[in-house]
């Protein structure tokens, strides 16, 4: 792989995938009905804290294994010797699953905005699914021909994005605030109305709920490290692009859902809106202009569209690398780098088909389609803490003694809190949002995950247990590079 990117691109990509403030707001519907006003606000930085808890761990890792394999790679090394194939292969695949159904969570969004755009200009414009779905497919194609055929252009591109996404958000914040047509609520409605239209009894459920809703605008924090092979240097480059992404999230977004709590207007018509999208009706409440809603929409599909870039770049590196050790299906097939492009090509291609058949989901039922998408918090977290657990059990001590980025005496804290918060929030993200439970509301993640488990178990058990041995590793110098000094 051609060494293309820089610590500054690479940055740009983590905080592009997340585009924090623009995925905030787009799923800002949920965190209203969870925990009202307050809580759409105060959830976020409550996800922020435990999000960069968890990054603090993944970039000791990143530093002391750098790989484009990520956590699977980093299972293996601190795993025995004996394990370390399955807990590797297991977590390869949680974190290519939760990679996919991410990407395709953003492609949804993007065509779910441009609908929406459609109502807002005309109100007896009704939408269908398979219409979201043509356009899921377009979008979803012409991102995977911008990475195979523009790759030597995309560091550039998310430097590039970076500043973009600084500069609309500045926009987006400045003109609902100036604009304010429909008013601001006072600060008591704002940081203190957490009204509750779940179901649940319990304030505390409303709120957890609120904030495992929030974590949807983290995602990706691992994005660097399945750069590994395309950056100098990456055990010290790789952990302060982990790192930052979270921070620079808070910073950016956290703010702007102040304002536009602020600014919203008539919360029913935020939650009932014709359009679909939540934001929508927030940017034509705040600024009474279906010309100045369009332009502050095209500004987050923007966004949008760099995200989904970064995730199909990230999630096919990932399956290339789990290729290249034989973990993934057709291995010999989709490791294979095209030799003028200089990418995976097939991996990439693997991305656009899976992404086009998930999306025929949509068309027959919504339901389904996002109790997949609701997965994605659950596998992509587990994914980033089974490392940090395994390493946790087992001690310390196995990390190298030369790390660039050492936790030091914080380490075993940060990789302790990492796995109880996800322990914890895994419980929620398999309830159900609202009572009493339908089929329509129901919470389907346990059941989706369930499934993609047994898969992998399968997969495993039949195809792989003799054949994947993990990353091509020498043990010996694995084990010369270690610390027993903890």
């Amino acid at each position: 792989m051609v060494k293309s990117f820089s610590k500054f691109s690479l940055f740009s990509l983590s905080f592009d995938i997340g585009a924090a403030w623009v995925g905030l707001i787009t799923s800002v519907s949920t965190s209203l009905i969870c925990a009202g006003p307050a809580g759409s606000i105060w959830c976020f930085p409550v996800a922020c804290f435990i999000v960069e808890v968890m990054a603090l761990g993944m970039a000791e890792l990143s530093s002391a294994y750098p790989s484009s394999g990520g956590q699977y790679h980093w299972a293996f090394c601190v795993s025995s010797p004996e394990q370390a194939p399955l807990a590797a292969f297991v977590v390869g695949w949680i974190s290519i699953f939760a990679w996919l159904i991410g990407a395709a969570s953003i492609a949804n969004y993007i065509a779910s905005f441009l609908m929406g755009i459609g109502v807002l200009w005309n109100d007896s414009f009704s939408i269908e699914q398979w219409q979201v779905y043509l356009v899921y497919v377009l979008v979803t194609w012409i991102v995977v021909f911008i990475c195979v055929f523009f790759q030597k252009w995309l560091p550039k591109l998310f430097s590039l994005n970076f500043y973009a996404n600084v500069l609309f958000f500045l926009i987006c914040f400045i003109t609902i605030g100036a604009s304010h047509k429909a008013g601001f609520h006072d600060a008591s409605f704002v940081f203190g109305t957490d009204t509750n239209y779940t179901g649940w009894s319990s304030a505390g459920v409303a709120f957890m709920l609120g904030v495992g809703n929030s974590f949807y605008s983290l995602i990706g924090i691992d994005a660097a490290p399945h750069m590994s092979d395309e950056i100098p240097e990456p055990e010290k480059n790789v952990p302060l692009a982990v790192i930052l992404p979270a921070i620079l999230a808070f910073l950016t977004a956290w703010p702007f859902a102040i304002m536009f709590t602020y600014t919203m207007g008539d919360m029913d018509s935020v939650l009932n809106t014709d359009t679909g999208l939540a934001v929508l009706q927030i940017f034509y409440n705040a600024t009474g202009s279906k010309s100045a809603t369009t332009g502050l929409s095209v500004l987050c599909i923007y966004c949008l569209f760099g995200a989904l870039i970064g995730a199909i770049e990230g999630t096919s590196r990932i399956i290339w690398s789990f290729a290249c050790d034989n973990g993934f299906i057709y291995s010999n097939f989709y490791k294979q780098i095209h030799p003028n492009f200089k990418v995976p090509v097939w991996a990439l291609g693997f991305c656009g088909i899976f992404l086009t058949l998930y999306g025929v989901i949509f068309i027959g039922s919504t339901t389904v389609f996002f109790a997949i998408i609701s997965c994605v918090g659950i596998l992509m977290f587990q994914s980033y803490v089974i490392p940090q657990g395994i390493l946790l059990v087992r001690g310390r001590h196995l990390l190298p003694e030369n790390r660039h980025f050492n936790l030091g005496k914080f380490g075993a804290p940060i990789n302790f809190l990492s796995c109880v918060f996800i322990a914890v929030f895994t419980v929620f993200f398999c309830m159900p949002s609202a009572r009493p439970v339908t089929a329509q509301n129901m919470n389907w993640a346990v059941v989706v995950c369930s499934g993609l488990l047994l898969y992998v178990a399968g997969h495993w058990i039949f195809f792989k247990r003799k054949e994947f041995t993990g990353p091509t590793i020498d043990r010996s110098i694995l084990q010369s590079s270690r610390s027993h000094s903890f």
